[in-house]
Order: C-alpha cells, then structure tokens, then sequence
C-alpha cells in the first residue's frame, strides 16, 4: 500500500529535538524506539504530495565526466549540465525508514517532459541517509539545476516488516550526509587529447559515435575553410604569384653564384702549385723585393 499524505504525516517525526535523538535510533537500530516512524528532514508541506514526496538538490553532486571531483553547491548556485550529461546528486533531505516501509524513487513528470531523466531506485527498510540521484540531460540544449529545486519524487510503501536489517558491511553509504568515495569499476575517465593530436579521423570516431549536432559542426568548419581558401586565393593569388617570382629569381643568382665560386675553386685545384708560385713572384716584383 502506498502511504497517503495524512498516512505520511502521522509517522513522521518532525519535532525537532526529538529529530536529533531519532538519527541516533537509527544509528544503534532501536526498532522499540523507531516502530513504524519515518523521518524526512528537513520536511516542507509545499513538498508534499497526495501520496508523495519531492526530492530536492542538496549541496554536492559528481559529474559523470569529472568522476573523482565531488562539486559543492551552495545557496542560490546553480548545476549547468550539457546535452548527455549526467550528475550524481545529493539530496537535500536525509531520509530514514523503519522495518515495515520501502521507498521507491522516480523521476518527476516535469523533468521528462523537458528530455531529462534519472535513475529510479528503490530505498529498502532500514535505511537511514542522504540519497545520491542520477540526473541524466536527454535533450539537445543545457539543463539548469538550481540547489534547493525539487527534481525527483518519493513514494512510501507499507510491507511486511523485514527481519533482516541493512548494515555497514553490506551497504558502505549507509547513514549518508556527503558524497564519499564511490567505486567506478566500470568507468574510467580518459585522459583529453592535445590540440595538436585532434586527427580527422579522430573528429569522424565522434561524429559516428554520437551523429548530431557533431556531423553539424564538422560540416560547418568544412565549410569555412573552403570560404577561408577563396578569399586568400583572390585577394592574395596575384602578390602571392609575384613574390614567388621574385624568390624564384634570388635562388637561381644565389644558385649561379654558388655554380661560379665552385668553377674557379675547381680550376684552381687543377692548376695547382704553379700559379700561386707565379702570383707571389709578380707580386714580389711588383714591390721591388726582388729584379
């Protein structure tokens, strides 16, 4: 049986001294204390559904992109999340409940009317904590998540009560207030390319793994580097003609040069001692060193 609003309200403890020493019940699991009650804390009556319960953005949340950096959120702050993003999200509430009621997590009807979804989930009796919320952006523009913004719904299930309660050693978030370590066996973050490594055949891997807008994009760079070659062919072809005359004509002196310089070097080598005996000999004459 679903749990009604006036149900909901008549379990749940909501003064707050004896919220302080309820966390603690759940803490030493003393079902005498507990019986039947939930706690949801803190609780607002603007929350609470005919038979349900809205969940808000609490202070911290983990981008999947970004495993290992918890983020803080403060008051009036905001989570942008880009079109396939998902956030891990804390609650806002911390939510305890006793031996003889299940919670079930779904996403509210708002939020997949505007392409965003999050992972629905099951709290089992006996859990005591904050909750951490999948929040995955299904459309094609950003989301905006504000902290304190309502984002998932609660519904309270009456069972049978349960003889076995959660424990630390099977359920290590148990009595959550932060985002602890978390083990992603299954996903390990990549290191970003360089510039200078981003190949086009690495721009088509994407463009083929996720199609839109990415084939867009790569069309419009397209695009623009062809305008980019005309414009610089028609204003810049004919100077561009001229200088590569002008270069062409320096290295065929420059080339004639280095022709000649080797010609005479080579005569020189082939004439020899008698030459340079017959320059020094006119030159001492010359000076009249000798008749």
């Amino acid at each position: 049986m679903i749990l009604s609003d006036r149900v909901l309200c008549e379990r749940l403890i909501l003064d707050q001294a004896e919220l302080v020493q309820a966390k603690i019940w759940w803490e030493e699991r003393d079902w005498t204390r507990i019986l039947d009650r939930i706690l949801i804390e803190p609780f607002s009556q603007k929350c609470l559904g005919p038979c349900d319960y809205q969940l808000s953005i609490g202070e911290e949340y983990v981008i999947l992109q970004d495993l290992y950096n918890t983020r803080q959120l403060k008051k009036n702050e905001q989570i942008l999340l880009g079109p396939g993003d998902t956030a891990l999200i804390l609650t806002e509430e911390y939510i305890a409940l006793p031996r003889n009621v299940i919670g079930f997590v779904v996403p509210r009807a708002r939020r997949l009317f505007e392409g965003s979804s999050i992972s629905a989930t099951r709290i089992d009796p006996t859990w005591y904590g904050k909750l951490l919320i999948g929040f995955t952006n299904l459309a094609k523009f950003p989301v905006v998540l504000r902290r304190g913004d309502p984002f998932c719904v609660i519904y309270f299930a009456e069972s049978a009560e349960v003889e076995k309660a959660i424990s630390w050693d099977a359920v290590k978030h148990l009595g959550r207030i932060k985002i602890d370590k978390i083990d992603f066996s299954d996903l390990r973050p990549k290191d970003l390319l360089r510039p200078e490594d981003v190949t086009e055949t690495k721009v088509r891997e994407v463009i083929e793994s996720f199609g839109r807008p990415y084939d867009i994009v790569f069309g419009a760079m397209e695009q623009n580097r062809t305008i980019i070659y005309e414009a610089m062919e028609r204003e810049l072809g004919p100077k561009l003609a001229e200088v590569a005359a002008n270069h062409a004509v320096q290295v065929a002196f420059r080339e004639q040069q280095k022709l000649l310089r080797n010609l005479v070097i080579g005569i020189l080598a082939l004439i020899g001692v008698p030459i340079v005996t017959w320059v020094v000999t006119w030159i001492l004459k010359l000076l009249g060193v000798i008749q």
